[in-house]
């Protein structure tokens, strides 16, 4: 959240929001290279005894809270290639690339979170019958490749609406997915476990490149309400004197992944009250997916109702409300909501939801931001974002760098990108580089400068 809402960082903008594209304050926005990790769990955390990032300290493995039943946790890791946006007047296009992976659990009973933790083997659930009723752990991971293309749709008075699409070609890398209906076994002892009772959807696809294709969109609107007449605005042109026209405030709603990767070559079972003997229940390894599914085969084999060598696995769609108000100077603030809506029944990835507050402030070379966000595993965060000329960093929760505590949330960002603020056809005719502010009478649509002079 600390650079998302950023005016200068248009390529960001529109993951958010494609419509971003359009109207920008950069007339070329270039993102040469960018990245971001992000870790969340309601229970498992990073005990503060092992834990001093600026140091380089980190534990070997996790912690778990084990007054807590239900498990939720969430980790995002995202490496942005290179991409841009141009702005052509009222259209804009652009072009996107990133490698993205998701790995989710939800509702997953503590016992068998321990067991994912700390190792199967758990001496004190030994002759403990375990049970678990709809949950589920996934694994995505994919390139994108995308082209982003947008248009002012509407303009009238003070009032701009936008419309913007980005389409992306999606090439899945691997993935694994284990969606109980109802899971419950028992624990003799540290060699055998029995499998009682599962119904659910186990599968995944080995790690490779291009094991599975696909296709995706976001879509994005975005209303502004400028601080001068737009009729006759056209973003960066020389009828517009190519200057920038501010906004009073901007309200969007965006609509992002909706799409799939299939997946061949791969593996898929669904069944239906199936169990079976577990032998050597701990020491259950594999060197890939393949393995593992071919593990659990053994297991569930009697009660298998439908096997493929194929699966569709979705994208971490969600619905995306944004608030934005200028208040000038540049400071602003941004309120915004995203709903992860996640597919129960489905593999591939979920996006945790999320709502955030982010005061900032804005200029050409400089821009700092402190978010205030709370996510839906229950855990909130104060954040600092710094952009200082082509570089930006940040953390969207500060404390888990500064203060010795457990955490349960952590995440670090950082990006290069190239803004290019004219258009050389309005450096050709002296234009541009002064953008229209509240205390200026001459915008472009403003029909009679003089009158508003004289108010």
């Amino acid at each position: 959240m600390g650079i998302a809402h950023d005016n200068i960082n248009v390529t960001g903008q529109i993951r958010l929001n494609p419509a971003h594209a359009v109207d920008p304050k950069p007339w070329l926005d270039i993102n040469a290279l960018g990245f971001y990790i992000f870790g969340a769990s309601n229970a498992a955390y990073l005990d503060a005894q092992g834990f001093s990032p600026l140091k380089g300290d980190v534990p070997n493995s996790l912690s778990q809270n084990l007054n807590i039943n239900q498990v939720n946790g969430q980790i995002e890791a995202m490496v942005v290639g290179p991409s841009l946006n141009v702005s052509l007047g009222k259209f804009s296009v652009g072009i996107s690339s990133a490698f993205r992976n998701y790995a989710v659990g939800r509702k997953i009973p503590k016992e068998f979170a321990r067991g994912l933790l700390y190792g199967l083997r758990i001496p004190e659930y030994y002759g403990d019958t375990l049970s678990g009723d709809n949950y589920r752990a996934k694994f995505l991971s994919f390139l994108e490749v995308g082209v982003n293309g947008g248009m002012i749709i509407h303009q009238k008075g003070n009032n701009v609406l936008s419309l913007g699409v980005n389409l992306k070609y999606n090439l899945g890398i691997g993935g694994l997915s284990f969606l109980a209906d109802n899971f419950t076994y028992s624990m003799q002892d540290s060699i055998n476990a029995n499998v009682l009772n599962f119904t659910g959807k186990y599968g995944g696809s080995n790690i490779g490149f291009h094991p599975g294709t696909g296709a995706s969109m976001d879509i994005g609107f975005i209303y502004q309400k400028k601080v001068a007449p737009s009729r006759y605005y056209k973003p960066h042109s020389p009828e517009s004197n190519c200057k920038y026209t501010d906004y009073k405030y901007k309200i969007g709603f965006s609509i992002l992944d909706l799409g799939f990767i299939n997946f061949k070559g791969s593996y898929y079972r669904e069944a239906q009250n199936a169990s079976g003997a577990w032998p050597n229940y701990a020491d259950t390894r594999g060197n890939n997916v393949g393995d593992i599914i071919e593990e659990i085969d053994k297991i569930f084999n009697q009660g298998i109702t439908e096997s493929r060598s194929k699966y569709k696995a979705t994208l971490p769609l969600s619905f995306v409300f944004q608030y934005d108000y200028n208040f000038g100077r540049g400071l602003l603030v941004n309120g915004t909501v995203i709903y992860g809506a996640g597919l129960k029944n489905s593999f591939g990835a979920e996006r945790a939801s999320m709502i955030a507050i982010t005061p900032r402030f804005e200029g050409k070379i400089f821009g700092v931001s402190t978010p205030i966000s709370f996510n839906s595993m229950g855990r909130g965060g104060l954040g600092l974002g710094v952009r200082f000329w082509y570089l930006s960093i940040g953390t969207d929760n500060l404390a888990a760098y500064l203060i010795n505590m457990d955490v349960y949330r952590l995440d670090v960002y950082a990006h290069i990108k190239i803004p290019i603020f004219v258009n050389p056809n309005c450096k050709k005719r002296g234009l541009g580089e002064i953008d229209w502010r509240f205390s200026d009478c001459s915008a472009p649509g403003a029909r009679s400068s003089r009158k508003k002079l004289k108010r």
